[in-house]
């Protein structure tokens, strides 16, 4: 078996890739694109606009799908909280009507109703 030279396995100025780089393979989002800018038959709007309207369209006949990816593509996916400490909303409930509690003192303004004692609505 032959033993390939090292350092310099091809001449200077010789490519070590005569063919070059292999042509991209054409992606789905590359067709996608390209079809969503073509223009529908009546040519007036791209079909990207023909298939917004659709959704739109869809969604005001209150398609839960179409409202839910309209919110998605505006707004964003929400992302679960997965770390972190649980935030009791009871106790910053009560926390905030304490504090209330304490300016309606010294200012003599209201206080907020709590909800856990029964009293006149």
């Amino acid at each position: 078996m032959a033993k390939t030279p090292r350092g310099r396995p091809f001449q200077p100025g010789q490519s070590g890739n005569p063919k070059g780089r292999p042509p991209a393979e054409i992606c789905l989002t590359a067709l996608l694109r390209a079809a969503l800018a073509e223009r529908d038959v009546d040519g007036k709007r791209t079909k990207a606009r023909a298939v917004i309207d659709a959704l739109i369209e869809q969604a005001c006949e209150g398609k839960t799908a179409a409202i839910q990816q309209i919110f998605e593509r505006i707004d964003g996916l929400l992302q679960p909280i997965l770390e972190g400490p649980a935030l009791d909303l009871e106790a910053v409930a009560r926390r905030m009507r304490e504090k209330a509690t304490e300016r309606a003192g010294i200012t003599g303004g209201p206080a907020l109703p709590d909800p856990q004692r029964p009293g006149p609505v």
